[in-house]
């Protein structure tokens, strides 16, 4: 079974009700993100805010209100499937397409505008397959 991740959040909107499948609608979940302060022994004396806020789309599993306490949950597969379109493969294009230039010619200021048109290229066709992506991403949202 895929490991699972879990944040707490609050609901602060409704973005829709139509009911498809099990699901009530999809709310915007706002979730405070922490990065490493679990683990440290200094996290009550830090005074370094390294919370982020966050807010999501989840498909909801409950009726949910604006305010209501929900966990929002995604399985570590989809993580790693966003890691990967979000970072991994836009730096893939941007160091091909700068080697690849940088190989045909030498002037420094042209391979810097090919590689950054090649990750603007990038997220133009992955902005056109968004509703394909959003319906393979199934984050979800459960009543606390």
């Amino acid at each position: 079974m895929a490991e699972i991740i879990k944040h707490e959040g609050v609901v602060t909107a409704i973005v829709s009700r139509d009911k498809e499948q099990d699901f009530f609608g999809i709310a915007d979940v706002q979730i405070l993100q922490q990065a490493g302060c679990e683990g440290c022994s200094i996290k009550s004396n830090c005074s370094v805010s390294s919370g982020k806020i966050k807010h999501i789309e989840a498909k909801m599993v409950d009726a949910f209100q604006v305010g209501d306490k929900v966990e929002v949950v995604i399985t570590q597969g989809l993580a790693w499937k966003a890691l990967l379109l979000a970072y991994i493969l836009p730096f893939l294009v941007l160091i091909l397409a700068i080697v690849g230039v940088d190989f045909l010619m030498s002037n420094e200021t042209i391979v810097g505008l090919v590689g950054i048109c090649a990750i603007a290229v990038y997220f133009i066709v992955l902005h056109f397959f968004k509703d394909k992506l959003q319906t393979s991403f199934s984050i979800v949202a459960h009543k606390i």
